[in-house]
């Protein structure tokens, strides 16, 4: 009669890694710059930017991707939270940034408003991939409003399946964002 115990201690085991597992897709999610080395950016001359806070429009606001061992990855903060650290990092490119404060009269200001529409993360093979969506419209100073969608995705090697791994992924898809959208920036605060 040892067999069921041993079969009940390996099941007991085996239900204990798989939890630990799912508490390994908590995703402590920080904005930190990941610029490439070849990105083309254009450099803002000091253009004064406002950005309101992002607006989270995800269908799926629940989570952010899923580990290699299809467990949901989920954050410990809003997303849109650390979509806004990234926007403000528009001065590491020559931009003024400033978040806008509730109230806050922005009229013959440079405005950036932005949507979260995507941000998914998941591994596959030996690579983690994320895809990032998102609305943008700024209005100019003169009031015009441009609005552009931008789709982005950031990839890198997997080499320990951590969830710094996972954040560092969304955190070059969000630098590669910061590179198409200043670029548009630029010329539009010219405007």
């Amino acid at each position: 009669m040892r067999f069921p115990s041993v079969l009940l201690a390996c099941t007991l085991s085996l239900m204990s890694l798989h939890s630990v597992a799912k508490d390994e897709s908590l995703l402590d999610l920080r904005y930190e710059a990941e610029i490439s080395p070849n990105a083309k950016v254009v450099k803002s001359n000091g253009c004064e930017l406002v950005i309101k806070a992002p607006e989270d429009v995800r269908l799926n606001k629940e989570t952010l991707g899923i580990t290699y061992a299809d467990n949901a990855i989920i954050s410990k903060q809003a997303p849109t939270l650390w979509l806004n650290q990234a926007l403000l990092d528009l001065k590491r490119l020559g931009f003024k940034t400033a978040a806008a404060d509730e109230g806050q009269n922005l009229a013959q200001q440079n405005v950036l408003s932005v949507q979260l529409d995507k941000a998914y993360v998941w591994f596959h093979s030996m690579n983690i991939y994320a895809t990032l969506v998102v609305n943008t419209s700024l209005q100019n100073r003169q009031g015009a409003v441009v609005s552009k969608q931008y789709r982005v995705i950031g990839t890198k090697s997997n080499w320990a399946n951590t969830d710094s791994e996972y954040t560092t992924t969304l955190n070059i898809a969000a630098s590669r964002l910061l590179e198409q959208l200043s670029t548009d920036l630029a010329q539009q605060c010219k405007a």
